[in-house]
């Protein structure tokens, strides 16, 4: 490695990596994945305009959620993180609606309380969805301590749902394990929207 592959090294976010090696201090078999990969990009697509950059893809084996993508945007005053968590599901077609999926929380006072309760509201095509996702109290506590909103969204053309955190914040197993229950009913789902 030269003195200039050492900088950038150096340089380089690795939160990618740091988010890997948690999620194996829980258990989870996580590896990273080679960059340029194509799910790097799923999420990148997050608004019209690809502002986001992937700080890379963790595989993971085992369980519904097969991949983790940490992203970052930097913008003139601030840098915002986040992470995608890649559910595929063999159900999602091109012609697959566009479903979407986001957690509303309800706060003790207006903005600055804390987290008391969630909601789950879709679009027209995520109705459904998001009652099942209310219908489901294993889901709440979890993500009420977790105090962060959370969007789905179906990326028909990649075939994968996205569960999607707006923020970096250390994962709990019993907020993986939420997820995966997330991803249980998303699968379900799938199976039911016609195209």
């Amino acid at each position: 490695m030269g003195f200039l592959d050492k900088v950038r090294e150096t340089l380089r976010d690795k939160s990618g990596d740091e988010l890997c090696a948690h999620l194996r201090s829980l258990g989870i078999d996580a590896q990273m994945a080679p960059r340029g990969r194509a799910r790097e990009y799923i999420a990148a697509k997050k608004g019209l305009v690809e502002t986001w950059e992937s700080l890379g893809v963790v595989d993971i084996s085992g369980g519904l959620i097969h991949w983790v993508n940490v992203l970052r945007e930097r913008t003139e005053h601030v840098t915002l993180y986040g992470i995608d968590y890649g559910v595929p599901d063999p159900n999602m077609t091109p012609g697959f609606p566009m479903v979407e999926v986001k957690m509303v929380v309800k706060k003790s006072f207006l903005l600055v309380g804390r987290v008391i309760d969630i909601e789950w509201r879709g679009n027209r095509h995520g109705k459904s969805v998001a009652a099942d996702l209310n219908n489901d109290s294993s889901l709440k506590n979890p993500l009420i301590e977790r105090e962060m909103k959370v969007k789905i969204r179906a990326y028909p053309y990649d075939g994968c749902w996205l569960i999607m955190e707006e923020k970096l914040k250390p994962l709990t197993i019993e907020v993986w394990q939420c997820y995966q229950r997330i991803a249980q009913h998303l699968l379900s789902a799938g199976s039911l929207i016609s195209p």
